[in-house]
């Protein structure tokens, strides 16, 4: 079960990684649909950079995607590899995305968090 588990973790990310909501819905559904139950697939799942399907849409700075995500459960404050939250990789691949900013902000993000660069994400912006 663990085997499958990452097995759907790896496909929902990568999905999360090209900004594809539809892909990310779609490993969800197939992991639910193999009798393990809707939390089977962790929406909190990383890559080996620490980056969740969250931090990866705010990088491709897909509003959809992230938002989608945050109704899921997604931590908006959780921090990859680097001590970067997603806050920071939307500050830092999508300046102009004020909706994602906006959305991680209502959700619980901050902008004076400091990754491990002492960067935060109102600096980066």
């Amino acid at each position: 079960a663990k085997r499958r588990r990452a097995k759907y973790e790896r496909k929902f990310l990568r999905a999360a990684a090209r900004g594809s909501l539809r892909g990310c819905k779609k490993a969800l559904k197939r992991a639910s649909s193999r009798g393990s139950g809707a939390g089977f697939l962790d929406v909190q799942a990383s890559d080996r950079d620490g980056r969740t399907a969250l931090h990866l849409a705010c990088a491709s700075g897909d509003d959809d995607l992230a938002r989608w995500l945050i109704k899921r459960g997604a931590d908006v404050t959780s921090t990859d590899a680097r001590g970067d939250t997603p806050a920071h990789l939307a500050a830092h691949r999508a300046p102009d995305n004020v909706a994602i900013a906006r959305r991680l902000t209502r959700a619980g993000a901050s902008a004076h968090a400091r990754n491990d660069a002492g960067e935060t994400p109102s600096s980066i912006a």
